[in-house]
């Protein structure tokens, strides 16, 4: 729609008016020139029945709770201090999981001196712990338990992504067309929502495309032996020298974002966007798909050209840690899911090797 009606254009979902923005220049204006009039986010079923009654803070309208509950965040969980107390954390889940490939390779390798991982599920469980003990204080001990909170989890985004008839015609909840409420109202008593999702989206697609760009990874592993070796792990401030990771994670973010969309905006107020006057009530989608392939600002930009972003420790770790190949000769499937998040569809089926001595691993 975007290439026939261009950057910026107005629908109507039902009773609702919507205005949908693709590019980057527009967003930008939507969020500085007009940061106030659209700081309100729209009242929808999923927000109200899976977000405790539209409490969850990242969906929820703008007011006195919300800027109550920013304060709590930015205070006690993104501010400096935070970030540095919980830098254990992050340090020794990411070495837990590392351990358990290792020992997982150690016990059921093939002659061929590989080991056959789902990463997918690895990294579901790596972000899911992240988020449980920095929240929670705790992490999931089985592998069943970790499993059906990474399902519920999932069904929240799937279920957050999908298009809800009665969100655009209210009148027509009642009949609950398609059953996603029910299904809404059963995620809901499964599920504490954390980000982990993202999380794992980013990494599966960052190793996909690294496995299809074997001369990236090639540069990724040379860049790690010149700066850091293969006698220590890679830590976080060895990130700073790093360069050319940081132009991989950058041009994964570009190419396969977390999500297609921002979630949804709501006006406030009148304003004037891209030279469009836009009455208050009216819902903003930021298409950040079109914006991280659009022609006019990327060269080639269906390409994997880390090297546009020339001049984060998960990523580095695992490449560092490990020799990386496919069980078959073909590209991996890049399919992509429909949901909030960006998953990939097929799992991500990988033969990985230790490339460091074995004391490193423990």
């Amino acid at each position: 729609m975007a290439d026939k009606y261009g950057p910026i254009f107005f629908i109507k979902l039902g009773a609702q008016p919507v205005l949908v923005v693709s590019n980057w220049e527009v967003a930008k204006e939507c969020f500085t020139t007009n940061d106030k009039a659209f700081a309100n986010r729209p009242k929808l079923i999923a927000v109200e029945v899976m977000g405790y009654n539209n409490a969850m803070f990242g969906f929820s309208p703008y007011g006195s709770y919300w800027r109550q509950m920013r304060k709590i965040v930015t205070t006690h969980l993104l501010s400096n201090r935070s970030l540095e107390m919980l830098k254990l954390v992050r340090i020794s889940e990411v070495k837990a999981t590392i351990k358990e490939l290792h020992e997982l390779w150690v016990s059921k390798k093939s002659d061929s001196n590989m080991v056959s991982v789902e990463m997918r599920r690895w990294f579901g469980g790596l972000a899911l712990n992240l988020a449980v003990r920095m929240t929670a204080g705790k992490r999931f001990s089985s592998d069943k338990e970790g499993v059906e909170y990474h399902k519920a989890i999932r069904c929240f985004f799937e279920l957050t992504g999908k298009f809800m008839v009665s969100d655009a015609l209210p009148f027509l909840r009642w009949f609950d067309l398609g059953g996603y409420e029910k299904a809404m109202k059963k995620t809901a008593k499964k599920c504490l929502n954390s980000d982990h999702d993202t999380v794992t989206v980013s990494l599966t697609w960052a190793l996909s495309l690294l496995l299809n760009n074997r001369h990236v990874l090639n540069k990724a592993k040379e860049e790690l032996d010149l700066h850091v070796g293969r006698e220590r792990r890679v830590e976080e401030r060895d990130m700073s020298n790093l360069v050319y990771l940081d132009a991989i994670i950058k041009e994964t973010l570009r190419l396969y974002s977390a999500v297609q969309v921002l979630a949804a905006h709501e006006s406030t107020e009148e304003c004037v966007v891209g030279g469009c006057y836009i009455p208050a009530g009216t819902r903003l989608i930021i298409n950040l798909w079109k914006i991280h392939h659009d022609p006019s600002v990327w060269s080639d930009p269906d390409q994997f050209m880390p090297e546009r972003f020339s001049p984060r420790i998960r990523m580095l770790i695992l490449i560092q840690g490990f020799e990386f190949a496919t069980a078959s000769d073909g590209p991996v499937d890049m399919t992509e899911s429909i949901g909030l998040t960006n998953l990939k569809t097929t799992p991500l089926d990988v033969l990985l090797t230790p490339r460091l001595s074995s004391n490193l691993y423990e």
